[in-house]
């Protein structure tokens, strides 16, 4: 059995894929970790209250809130400009960066989902040891839960973690950057007995999340979104994917979130971290990465 350690990326306004993500990734995952930031990407603040009542239903896993900042940035010394080219890239890099320096010792694999991408099987049952990375074909859902597409495009991301050099995530391309530049034998849009085995529901949301969706994410900022929702109302204006009907594997906007009241209380679970804190973390870590190749 391989120790692999899931990386969830999260932020509030996906709150409702949240506990069937985690369920889903459970038999499989040595340790689960959500980065979530601070801040939204478009620099408004994140629901601190919400976060915390999160953190404490699930004590069992990591969560990494790092803080934004405009002055200051992650995995690297060089600045960057609000809404320049890598922008959208770095923060959502940043929060797979920060985890792999949470890691825990014993872990040799990684997985990076976004929260609204579900497994429906165990990957232990894949024969991992004969591969350096996987990126999981999915199938990828629009506006309803049974609205799926005719193509199985590419998901969540496994990678070896020997494999893996950090400064590989912080590749523009994200995690189809990193796929890349893994040396080794390496799959894209895989199946398990010629299907996928994850569901994506990133745009299955209400009309009230969809727009909080466009005006928030790393991305907000590279085409007029809202515009496009408006004009194309029943049809795909992010991918332009054809469409077929499909009996509904879960429907998120049936999900109904159950929360612990708000309290006030150390979580020892959790971890906050400002890009200062981060570089000496990452100091640390080569540090010791050095010693041990001497």
């Amino acid at each position: 059995m391989s120790n692999i350690a899931t990386v969830i990326s999260f932020c509030t306004n996906d709150l409702r894929f949240l506990d069937k993500c985690i369920k889903s990734v459970q038999p499989f995952s040595k340790q689960i970790l959500i980065p979530v930031c601070d801040h939204f990407y478009n620099g408004t603040k994140e629901n601190h209250p919400l976060l915390q009542r999160i953190y404490q239903k699930y004590p069992e896993i990591d969560f990494i809130e790092f803080a934004y900042s405009k002055e200051e940035v992650y995995g690297t010394p060089a600045p960057l400009v609000e809404k320049s080219p890598g922008w959208a890239q770095h923060w959502h890099n940043s929060a797979r960066w920060i985890s792999f320096f949470f890691l825990r010792p014993e872990i040799d694999w990684i997985l990076f989902v976004d929260v609204d991408e579900i497994f429906a099987k165990d990957i232990q049952t894949i024969p991992l040891s004969d591969y350096n990375a996987l990126r999981f074909a999915t199938y990828w859902y629009f506006k309803m839960a049974d609205n799926c597409a005719t193509v199985y495009p590419d998901g969540p991301l496994l990678v070896k973690r020997e494999a893996l050099k950090p400064e590989f995530l912080l590749d523009e391309d994200e995690r189809m950057g990193l796929f890349f530049q893994i040396e080794g034998k390496k799959e894209r849009e895989f199946l398990i007995d010629e299907k996928p085995i994850v569901h994506h529901y990133s745009w299955v949301k209400t009309e009230e999340e969809l727009q909080s969706k466009v005006q928030s994410w790393g991305h907000h900022w590279e085409r007029d979104w809202e515009k496009l929702m408006k004009e194309n109302p029943e049809t795909d204006f992010v991918r332009g994917y054809d469409y077929r009907k499909v009996k509904p594997y879960w429907d998120p906007l049936n999900e109904k979130v159950e929360l612990p009241p708000l309290q006030k209380e150390p979580l020892p679970h959790v971890h906050r971290v400002t890009p200062k804190e981060m570089f000496r973390k990452e100091l640390l870590h080569f540090s010791n990465l050095q010693k041990l190749e001497q």
